[in-house]
């Protein structure tokens, strides 16, 4: 039951994730929609800063079924939210569900060039995001011996960093050009985890090193996430849906590819080799008439 409870949110929470960046592509346009989806994401990334501790606190006082139940309630009250507030899109019903028709809608995105490097690019830095994420709480306990508890701390402050750029992000604090930012932010984020997973910085460097890296990564994210709304000429639905999914199959294989390199060079090998998928998925946004993927797909400008 609990396995089966586990997969049913795991559904939903894939659902979610294009689904509400979508909207925000979709209600607001130029500097307000770079706003829009910096709160979604803001809203993402304190989500577990304050659920985690907000459920283990309710569970230890009662136990993991109340908590449990205390979350699903929260949906609930969000969805009936949801439903009263949000504007109709006024899309006609479509009828029952037709899977071809649903997979063509994805076929333009895939054509054009431009978009495809952007979903490249979401896809590459999934991988060395949360190749990093996945093994971070083992490089602190087998490196620096801390203890679960502690790795607990870092994973806040890690995560709080996160939302501090993800919140600067859709800021007018930074008013460069969406693809310098985000090449920028995505090596530099990079270089900060390969750095406190390569060098010998301490257990206080590695942890500033890092909650600097998710910083920076949080900046990327709201950059990397506007300009693929902003960029594509087709339906919002469908251009975030493909997206969060590029980021999801992105998440597993950097679990798979960092713990080969793991097993067969250590943290080091993994770090530089985690390293390198972020920076080429900044640099291929970043200067994209000479590092363009070589996908067969018409170009931007032929659209």
């Amino acid at each position: 039951m609990a396995l089966a409870t586990r997969l049913i949110s795991a559904v939903s929470g894939g659902l979610m994730a294009g689904t509400v960046m979508a909207i925000a592509g979709t209600l607001f346009h130029g500097p307000q929609r770079r706003q829009a989806i910096g709160t979604v994401a803001s809203g993402i990334a304190l989500g577990p800063i304050a659920g985690i501790p907000a459920m283990t606190l309710i569970a230890s006082l009662s136990s993991w079924r109340v908590s449990y139940g205390l979350l699903s309630v929260c949906a609930l009250v969000f969805m009936v939210l949801a439903w009263r507030f949000l504007p109709n899109d006024n899309v006609r019903d479509a009828g029952s569900l037709n899977i071809p028709l649903l997979l063509s809608s994805y076929v333009p995105l895939l054509r054009t060039r431009s978009m495809v490097t952007l979903y490249s690019s979401t896809l590459m830095r999934a991988i060395g995001w949360m190749g990093v994420i996945t093994y971070v709480g083992a490089f602190l306990d087998q490196q620096y011996g801390l203890s679960t508890r502690e790795i607990g701390w870092t994973a806040m402050a890690a995560g709080s960093g996160n939302f501090i750029g993800t919140k600067a992000a859709g800021s007018s604090l930074f008013t460069m050009d969406l693809r310098r930012l985000y090449g920028m932010a995505t090596i530099v984020s990079g270089l900060l985890f390969g750095i406190a997973l390569v060098l010998p910085l301490g257990v206080l460097g590695a942890v500033l090193t890092l909650t600097l890296g998710a910083a920076v990564g949080g900046l990327a994210f709201v950059a990397l996430t506007t300009l693929v709304s902003s960029e594509s000429t087709y339906p919002q639905g469908a251009t975030m849906s493909l997206n969060s999914s590029m980021f999801t199959l992105g998440s597993a294989l950097g679990g798979f590819f960092g713990g080969i390199l793991l097993a067969v060079g250590g943290f080091e090998l993994m770090g530089i080799g985690l390293t390198a998928f972020m920076i080429l998925a900044g640099a291929c946004v970043w200067h994209p008439a000479t590092l363009t993927l070589p996908f067969f797909g018409r170009s931007a400008t032929a659209d």
